[in-house]
């Protein structure tokens, strides 16, 4: 398990770079915001941007999720067709909001080691509060790196299908 919520894999596919951006292009739809899935209830399977160079999209799901991976690929020439390189990564406002409550958390740990050092009382350590900042550590830890990776295990498999050309596209 990570540290950060990041996956990356590669792929090596016997599509051409041309066939795998129609295929990725028949299942991506531009950006959209806001989007409220009962004015719209049929969609593809994910939005963003599809070039010749790469892609950087993600799956719409029918519900709201702060832990969607971005996934950003490129291309390039294999052995048996094109490897298709892969990161997926936080949205950077998910990314941001986390960096900030890590930094709180790990504030209230430091202030508190701190002062134990200037009182020079090791109960100040013991007395609850960066127990309880340490725990907030974990949690946000935990609970980050368990809702990506739910996310990362629903959409690499409808990815993988598309770039080895076994699914019907086209939402």
């Amino acid at each position: 398990m990570n540290f950060w919520p990041y996956h990356s894999f590669e792929i090596e596919t016997p599509l051409s770079v041309n066939e795998i951006v129609a295929a990725l292009n028949s299942d991506t739809e531009p950006f959209k915001w806001p989007r409220w899935p009962f004015l719209a209830p049929e969609h593809h399977t994910f939005q963003g941007v599809v070039s010749m160079e790469g892609f950087k999209i993600y799956r719409i799901p029918d519900y709201r999720n702060s832990f969607l991976p971005i996934m950003h690929g490129s291309y390039r020439e294999g052995q048996h067709g094109t490897v298709v390189s892969v990161r997926m990564k936080l949205h950077p406002f998910t990314a941001s909001l986390m960096c900030f409550m890590y930094c709180l958390a790990s504030a209230g740990v430091l202030i508190c080691v701190i002062a134990s050092i200037i009182v020079g009382n090791a109960k100040v350590l013991l007395e609850g509060f960066p127990l309880v900042a340490l725990s907030i550590l974990f949690i946000l830890w935990a609970v980050s790196n368990a809702f990506f990776g739910c996310e990362v295990k629903a959409t690499r498999p409808v990815l993988e299908s598309i770039l080895l050309g076994s699914r019907k596209s086209g939402g």
